[in-house]
């Protein structure tokens, strides 16, 4: 079973530098600037590119059980 991972924005962390919304291929990020953007979770592939490109430690990834495991 493989496990999903969450990709989320810290409300309390995220500054609206853009950085996540621009490193996005998939268009996921929304958000105006300097404020507080969110992920489409629908539309995130999960890749880590908005993790990596966050100045502010603001990307959190949780991980959760498998669909099958529930």
């Amino acid at each position: 079973m493989k496990n999903i991972t969450e990709v989320i924005i810290d409300s309390t962390r995220c500054v609206g530098c853009g950085r996540c919304k621009k490193s996005c291929l998939e268009g996921a990020i929304k958000g105006d600037k300097k404020k507080l953007h969110v992920i489409d979770a629908n539309r995130c592939t999960r890749c880590g590119l908005c993790y990596y490109r966050c100045r502010h430690n603001a990307i959190r990834r949780s991980q959760g059980l498998s669909q099958e495991a529930l």
